[in-house]
């Protein structure tokens, strides 16, 4: 297989994280909760972050984020909320028919510690409430 950007990855990863919930990502704090813990264990991680307030944070995330929902391939859709403040986005995939050739690639690149990343999605972030998730991200050091 051939190499790919950076950048290119970094967007693939982001496609692959958000591919793995049905219903999409509830939310951009979720999201960038996913996204660290799920690259913790990988030797090529996607992106940089910081600890704030409610946990693990990537501003790094945010342009591919943009990029992906101007392109066409995310769907970002306002949260149905009771309280304005807590108001964010639901981020899917366009085209969720794309979601294993997007696993295909990442496991491609990270082929020896991919399995730590689904595990984390399948047993954390799936099932974690909101409250759960961040909990969970102020134990990390």
């Amino acid at each position: 297989m051939g190499k790919i950007s950076r950048d290119t990855y970094k967007r693939l990863f982001i496609l692959y994280i958000i591919g793995h919930f049905p219903k999409g990502v509830m939310g951009e704090k979720r999201l960038h909760k996913t996204v660290y813990f799920s690259s913790k264990e990988l030797e090529q991680r996607p992106f940089d972050f910081i600890r704030l307030k409610h946990g693990q944070y990537s501003f790094d995330m945010i342009p591919y984020l943009t990029q992906l929902c101007s392109m066409g391939y995310i769907k970002a859709s306002p949260l149905q909320v009771r309280v304005p403040e807590n108001a964010g986005s639901r981020y899917e995939l366009v085209e969720g028919f794309q979601v294993e050739n997007y696993k295909k690639i990442v496991k491609s690149i990270e082929a020896n510690r991919i399995h730590k990343v689904e595990q984390f999605i399948k047993n954390i972030a799936l099932r974690y409430t909101d409250e759960q998730l961040t909990e969970y991200a102020h134990k990390d050091p």
